[in-house]
């Protein structure tokens, strides 16, 4: 599902279809689109390598009602450890999270992303 937002705000919320993309594909789509940030579960480190690689930020392994996960990140008030898949353990998560994105803020609202 992509999100488009502004100024904190959903403007427009449509369905891509991966289900013919695979691996890099699926990255040069989001690329096209202009998606900023992607909220997802599960993926590979390749595949969030390229992501990062073309500017897109990936918040992984997020469970939870789409509305809920999405009102939250909007309102400043989503906080990924909440949000986290069952069995991640959360330092794990934090790691790998401060690895990648050590300045990490929630500063982007009004751009595109999507929760694949």
């Amino acid at each position: 599902m992509e999100i488009n937002v502004n100024l904190g705000m959903e403007v427009q919320r449509r369905t891509i279809d991966f289900s013919s993309l695979y691996g890099l594909a699926r990255v040069q789509k989001l690329v096209e689109r202009g998606v900023t940030i992607v909220l997802c579960g599960g993926i590979s480190l390749q595949l969030e390598g390229c992501m990062i690689h073309y500017g897109i930020r990936i918040i992984p392994w997020i469970s939870g009602n789409i509305d809920d996960v999405i009102h939250n990140y909007l309102k400043d008030t989503f906080y990924p450890q909440q949000w986290l898949m069952p069995g991640v353990i959360q330092a794990d998560y934090n790691r790998r999270i401060q690895e990648r994105f050590p300045d990490w803020e929630f500063e982007d609202k009004h751009k595109e992303f999507c929760h694949a």
